[in-house]
């Protein structure tokens, strides 16, 4: 029916999306040497950027262990707990937990989902189990100096990324082993080697998508931009949340210090030499150069990382934040201008979104897990073309919302493409061939049967090339070049052969001149050790003799001190005590002198009454005699006209 025809489409469609995705991640690979897991059957690296023995995991059984737990609903959620580990490669171990997807009919996919700075993989369990219950494998694991990687150390992270700056200042050894880049690189290959480990796990799943929060969404970038085919597995999506961003835009726009600060003090401290917690541009500088030196501005970068990821059409989801700081979204918006606006050159492009939520700094909010969970889900139904996202103006500031297109190739184009990769097909092309390249539906043929009709045009090209008349000239013409090649691989292999024994010699040459340096270090280091235990105890018995003479002059000027402040007590006492007597004396002589004025003042005081008094008496009397002799004289008179009355009526009696 219509159904089963569009549905047997589809899968042919997706067979020749995987069939060209898988040759366009190798030529990628091939152009910009960014591969973290090429090995090939001889056990060593293509580009030798990584010692080939790394990239031999095995789980470790005895560390195995299976648990099932209940989910929210109900549900029951398996949990396996293992250890991947790379043989040779000290302090490789990587536990991780895989939780079962809980949805019938196998898994949607793998998801390995990455914590932040200073978490683990026991505090993003909740969200592994929420992805299993929705049908995802989801696993997590404890980045370098986490979690059961830590051992109970507070600082092991702090202690991690010390000890591989000085071992790279103090050795030279090359960035590219594992435990030397220990910030980014190191985590990127534990999330391949536990994706690989983890779909080992799970047979029927082979598709795989990265994502992780903060640091975690670093690494999940990181692997994605070095994630190749020849990991064993097709990588579908990535989705880093507030940890995909351009290091030198932070670095050129002085936004670095938030991003710097993040990291343990521990680290700053032994970058400048034990002079500051805090670090400085240079030191963050020098820290990049020596233990991440691509991560700013070079091939480890954002922008050359989401290139890769593009160029290799793995599905790309970015959250961030609108006003984070450490992980600023300007950084982000820099590293997106600088792609191709379409990808076109690549003959398909993945799904690119990139949005930042507002008014949210360095946090991943429930909206930034809703997006990521709507994505994943969109990818895992149709991994191909994903549906298109929608986002609200509101909420979400809107950098780059590309949908996935599928750029299908007419049968002619692809053809010919075989044919420059050295398959020859026009010369057993018949009519009817020729005929069916010619129409103009072959290019929609190969969207619904243009695999299979390829393979059967290789299959017939080769029973013709079997049958094909072959002259005698041609047959000694091929032979002698035959021959020739042999010859010339057999001269080839020996003096392959012959390099190898030169380098075999060079390396025992060189494992004895390491074991004697080792001897003489471990002599010097011995002596070394040796002088510094005497002058550790020269040093401390002239400490304690110090300590000794020190606490006697203390004690001496302890005493000193006393006896001084005792005089000086008893000097001030006297000195009290005089000033108490000479004040006495001074307030009985000024209370004489007071009693003296005021007794002088009385005496003057009487002087004046008296004089006062004598002249009031004397005035007084001498009113007193005025009033006296007034009347007196009125007396006189009155007496003296009685008198002169009485004579006057004695006389007129008289008469």
């Amino acid at each position: 029916d219509a159904g089963s025809r569009r549905d047997a489409r589809r899968g042919a469609s997706n067979r020749a999306v995987e069939a060209r995705d898988r040759a366009v991640a190798r030529a990628a690979t091939a152009r910009d040497g960014f591969d973290m897991g090429r090995s090939t059957t001889r056990g060593t690296s293509r580009d030798g950027a990584f010692d080939a023995r790394f990239w031999i995991e095995r789980d470790e059984d005895a560390l195995a262990s299976t648990s099932v737990v209940a989910g929210a609903d109900g549900a029951a959620i398996e949990i396996e707990r293992r250890t991947v580990t790379a043989r040779g490669v000290d302090a490789s171990a990587t536990p991780y937990a895989l939780a079962r997807g809980a949805r019938g009919g196998g898994a949607r996919a793998l998801l390995v989902y990455m914590h932040g700075t200073g978490s683990s993989k026991e505090e993003v369990l909740d969200r592994a189990r929420a992805y299993a219950r929705e049908g995802w494998d989801c696993a997590v694991f404890d980045a370098v100096g986490h979690g059961e990687r830590a051992r109970g150390e507070d600082d092991a992270y702090g202690r991690v990324l010390a000890e591989a700056y000085d071992r790279i200042e103090r050795s030279g050894e090359t960035r590219e082993r594992y435990g030397n880049s220990p910030y980014v690189v190191d985590g990127a290959i534990d999330c391949l080697r536990v994706a690989r480990a983890a779909l080992g796990n799970a047979p029927g799943t082979t598709r795989a998508c990265f994502a992780g929060e903060s640091l975690g969404g670093m690494y999940a970038a990181c692997a994605a931009a070095g994630w190749s085919l020849d990991w064993g597995f097709k990588l579908v999506a990535c989705a880093p949340m507030i940890g995909f961003s351009s290091f030198s835009y932070g670095v050129e726009h002085e936004r670095w210090f938030a991003r710097a600060i993040s990291l343990p003090k521990r680290l700053w401290s032994r970058v400048s030499d034990g002079a500051r917690e805090t670090p400085t541009l240079a030191d963050v500088k020098d820290f990049y150069s020596r233990v991440c030196p691509d991560i700013c501005g070079g091939s480890r970068d954002g922008a050359r990382v989401l290139a890769r990821i593009r160029a290799k059409r793995v599905h790309f989801c970015a959250v961030n934040g609108s006003d984070d700081a450490r992980n600023p979204m300007e950084g982000v918006m820099e590293a997106f201008a600088e792609q191709p606006s379409r990808a076109k050159q690549y003959g398909a492009r993945a799904q690119c979104t990139i949005v930042a939520q507002k008014g949210v700094g360095h946090e991943i909010t429930d909206a930034m897990r809703d997006v990521v969970r709507t994505f994943l889900t969109n990818v895992a139904a149709n991994f191909v073309e994903p549906e298109a996202m929608t986002f609200d103006d509101k909420i979400w500031d809107v950098v780059s919302n590309e949908v996935a297109e599928n750029v299908r190739e007419p049968l002619r184009a692809k053809l010919e493409s075989w044919a420059n990769g050295g398959i020859d097909l026009a010369s057993y092309l018949d009519d009817a061939d020729r005929e069916f390249l010619s129409d103009p539906a072959s290019s929609v043929a190969l969207a619904s049967e243009g695999v299979d009709a390829v393979v059967a045009l290789i299959e017939k090209a080769r029973e013709r090339a079997e049958v094909k008349y072959v002259s005698p000239f041609e047959i000694a013409k091929r032979e002698k070049a035959e021959r020739l090649v042999r010859e010339r691989e057999e001269a080839e292999e020996a003096e392959r052969r012959r390099r190898v024994a030169e380098r075999e010699a060079e390396r025992e040459a060189e494992r004895r001149r390491v074991e004697e340096a080792e001897a003489r270090r471990l002599a010097a280091e011995a002596e070394r050790v040796e002088r510094a235990r005497l002058q550790a105890e020269e040093a401390e018995r002239r400490r304690v003799e110090a300590e000794n003479a020190e606490r006697a002059r203390l004690e001496r000027e302890e005493l000193a001190r006393e006896r001084e402040l005792e005089a000086e007590k008893k000097r001030a006492e006297e000195a009290a005590e005089r000033a108490r007597k000479e004040a006495e004396e001074t307030r009985r002589v000024e209370g004489l002198a007071r009693v003296r004025a005021l007794l002088t003042k009385k005496n003057s005081v009487k002087e004046e009454m008296k004089a006062s008094a004598k002249e009031r008496v004397s005035d007084e009397l001498k009113v007193r005699q005025a009033s006296i002799s007034e009347r007196l004289m009125r007396l006189k008179s009155s007496h003296s006209r009685r008198l002169q009355e009485e004579e006057d009526s004695e006389r007129s009696g008289l008469i």
